[in-house]
């Protein structure tokens, strides 16, 4: 969830532990087409898939804590309209938006726009970007807010709202925006952040998995895992930090059932014996 954030605002200097995961549906990022209308600011056939998407967490996930960004103030007011009417109607969303507002966590439901989320934290976070063609099949290169000076700023606040899971429901294909050398930093980091949930790859970025191995060492234990019939991810991580060994759940696909550390590259050049030894094992018994 933090990677492209990473990448775009941080030059990648945030040490970033790897998940225990490959792959999961709960986890990550989800990009959901909408071929809405945008029209006066507003977007209502994404606003539709929206709501619904709601309605099916509410039922769904009850366990996990929900909010929704829109990028602008209009689109916000849009969904808040059709949350209000289907509330009034609906008790298992009754059910969901008392239980999180009672919450000792505090992490009531909400419905935001990109303005106004500094500051909240949710298991899952539903984005509506809004912008896509209008009524006469044109696009307009006008992305409101996100071209101001500020714009990524804001941008870097939303994409890391979320502590499990972000669904972004786009009526723009990134391939559609015209990003220039004068194009604002916002609108860059905005079209970047849209591919990354497209694809799941990072601009000039390395792959999260089979890196090269760092030592003879590690290279024979792999090969003996192989020969045993294991099915081995080399390097699994981010950035910052990374597991020389992953072997995958057979049971579970998408799931790393054990990392295994050899002490080469990554252990050898920490800073400190606390970070090469204190916060690895840490890390490595939190994720069981």
């Amino acid at each position: 969830l933090i990677a492209y954030s990473n990448h775009a605002f941080y030059d990648r200097d945030l040490v970033i532990f790897p998940s225990p995961f490959d792959h999961h549906p709960d986890f990550g990022f989800k990009y959901i087409p909408c071929a809405g209308i945008y029209d006066k600011s507003r977007n209502p056939i994404e606003a539709d898939k929206v709501m619904q998407a709601v309605a099916q967490h509410m039922a769904e996930h009850p366990d996990r804590s929900l909010g929704v960004v829109t990028i602008n103030r209009e689109q916000a007011e849009l969904i808040r309209d059709l949350f209000d009417s289907r509330l009034r109607i609906d008790p298992v969303m009754q059910v969901f938006t008392a239980k999180w507002e009672e919450s000792t966590q505090r992490e009531c439901f909400f419905i935001k726009n990109l303005e106004n989320v500094q500051g909240d934290e949710r298991d899952v976070i539903i984005v509506s970007t809004v912008f896509g063609y209008d009524s006469k099949g044109s696009i307009h290169q006008r992305f409101g807010p996100i071209n101001r000076d500020s714009g990524y700023r804001r941008l870097n606040v939303l994409f890391t709202r979320a502590k499990c899971k972000v669904c972004i429901f786009s009526s723009i294909d990134p391939e559609l925006i015209i990003v220039g050398n004068n194009s604002s930093r916002g609108l860059k980091a905005f079209h970047g952040f849209l591919e990354y949930a497209k694809t799941g790859r990072l601009p000039e970025f390395v792959t999260t998995t089979d890196g090269d191995t760092d030592s003879p060492f590690e290279d024979f234990v792999l090969k003996a895992l192989r020969n045993h019939g294991y099915d081995v991810a080399t390097q699994v991580g981010v950035a910052g930090y990374f597991i020389d060994l992953a072997v995958r759940d057979p049971k579970m696909p998408g799931r790393f059932a054990i990392g295994i550390e050899c002490d080469g590259k990554t252990y050898h050049s920490a800073k400190c014996a606390r970070d090469r030894d204190r916060l690895r094992q840490e890390n490595l018994k939190s994720q069981r």
